[in-house]
């Protein structure tokens, strides 16, 4: 849909609730020739469009003048990024070289992404059974309200009150916490892994002529189950992530302790996260770092049928370390 500059618009909330019905059978919306006559900045913050026209002697035939219209982030609620194009016409939007248009920020957060991977989870959500005999309790929040608060948290790494400022506030965080356990508890997450590895290894294909393991600490400032004292942060609570990852870095097992749990330790978890999965018998070199350079790090690694293991050695104690020349322009 289209609004050009000449209509008047005399009620912006019917306007926002035609726009989204619009948009909820996969319309977009358009401003034409945008700051003249009525179509100007504040109608752009009214309704978010998805394409907002310029008139093309604003940006043609000169590269300087493109870039003064390349806008940086565009975003109200859950919209897509704005999109700036010059057209020729009312109308139409032919394919220039005048054409700017903007790419999304974050590819996952992109709604023709979201709806997909929505479409893949809604099947393994848990469904729930309204058990109040009245009814008159208040309503569910949709699973995919809570869905894409999550989502947006794990994609920014933002605090779960962020997280659902970002979205709207249209499901509080507690509430998208707790639907997260919930999920926990009747294995989603997991369900959603296992698919999402099998599915790449059928497309793409996973190369696991060589892999590798290592541990990563992370902060957990209020502590809570599973965490520990970080010995490289003053002993600070934190958890320690050990992950298994194929040739190009895709993970294909992992498991999670406390931040004082030693690496060394967590190799076993991780490669039978990795067996769970049948992949594990793909395996062909693992590469480790000093800190699993031991006889018991042997032995688990033979009790699981992995014979070519590339490990570096410990430097012995006391002894100095060799100075590494650098070649020319490394430095």
């Amino acid at each position: 849909m289209e609004l050009t500059e000449y209509v008047d618009v005399d009620d912006f909330p019917a306007l926002r609730r035609a726009c989204a019905a619009l948009r909820d059978v996969g319309a977009r919306v358009a401003i034409d020739d945008t700051g003249v006559g009525i179509a100007s900045l504040s109608l752009i913050l009214e309704i978010a469009p998805e394409i907002i026209k310029l008139d093309r002697k604003l940006i043609s035939g000169r590269a300087d003048r493109r870039k003064c219209f390349r806008p940086g982030t565009t975003r109200r609620n859950d919209h897509p990024p704005v999109v700036v194009v010059a057209p020729g016409q009312s109308g139409c939007c032919p394919h220039t070289n005048d054409q700017v248009e903007v790419p999304p920020i974050m590819r996952a957060l992109d709604p023709e992404v979201k709806d997909v991977v929505w479409q893949a989870i809604e099947p393994l959500v848990p469904v729930v059974v309204d058990s109040h005999p009245l009814r008159r309790h208040r309503r569910r929040k949709s699973d995919w309200d809570c869905f894409e608060v999550m989502l947006v948290r794990l994609v920014t790494g933002c605090s779960w009150e962020d997280a659902e400022r970002l979205c709207g506030n249209k499901v509080s965080d507690t509430t998208v916490r707790e639907r997260r356990d919930e999920w926990v508890a009747a294995g989603t997450f997991d369900a959603i892994a296992a698919e999402a590895i099998a599915a790449y290894d059928k497309i793409i294909g996973l190369d696991l002529t060589d892999v590798s393991v290592d541990g990563s600490l992370h902060k957990s400032p209020c502590g809570g189950e599973g965490t520990g004292k970080n010995p490289t942060d003053r002993s600070k609570l934190g958890w320690k992530w050990s992950i298994l990852t194929d040739l190009v870095g895709i993970p294909v097992g992992w498991t999670i302790d406390g931040a004082n749990r030693n690496d060394s330790i967590l190799l076993a978890p991780t490669l039978d996260d990795a067996a769970a999965r049948g992949l594990l018998a793909d395996i062909e070199t693992i590469w480790l770092d000093r800190g699993y350079d031991s006889d018991v790090t042997r032995h688990r690694l033979a009790d699981r049928h992995i014979e070519d293991a590339v490990i570096a050695k410990k430097r012995k104690r006391g002894a100095a370390t060799p100075k590494q020349n650098q070649p020319m322009g490394v430095r």
